[in-house]
């Protein structure tokens, strides 16, 4: 018996600053102390066993809005002031979006956080 699934994914980016001072603070020096920033690319992943009657997981403009919402929400700002995100690192960002998009996106399966000028990224399935 084979299952069947289909995933739609839709990627945006934004630039923002943060500071990861906490994470070294038994450090004199470290650059994490000092305020940096980076370009962020996002993918929101949607999971489903079975389409919508529109023959679709979801429609790709409602999809859309909702990840422009987070877009807005993260760019250009300094992620250590946004509430309820934690220390602003990979893990903590990726969490956050997740939380945001739980409810919007009912098929919501996994979002990625990378730095691509970093070669990290990090995937959260919630």
């Amino acid at each position: 018996y084979e299952m069947s699934a289909y995933e739609q994914i839709y990627t945006f980016t934004f630039e923002a600053a943060h500071d990861l001072a906490v994470t070294k603070q038994d450090v004199a020096e470290h650059r994490y102390k000092r305020l940096h920033g980076h370009s962020f690319f996002v993918e929101v992943t949607l999971r489903s066993d079975k389409l919508a009657p529109e023959g679709w997981v979801m429609d790709f403009e409602a999809f859309k809005d909702e990840c422009h919402t987070i877009r807005e929400a993260l760019d250009h700002r300094l992620l250590n002031e946004i509430e309820n995100i934690g220390i602003p690192t990979l893990e903590n960002i990726a969490a956050y979006i997740s939380r945001r998009l739980s409810a919007p996106l009912a098929a919501l399966h996994s979002i990625k956080v990378s730095r691509p000028s970093l070669n990290e990224a990090v995937v959260f399935y919630p």
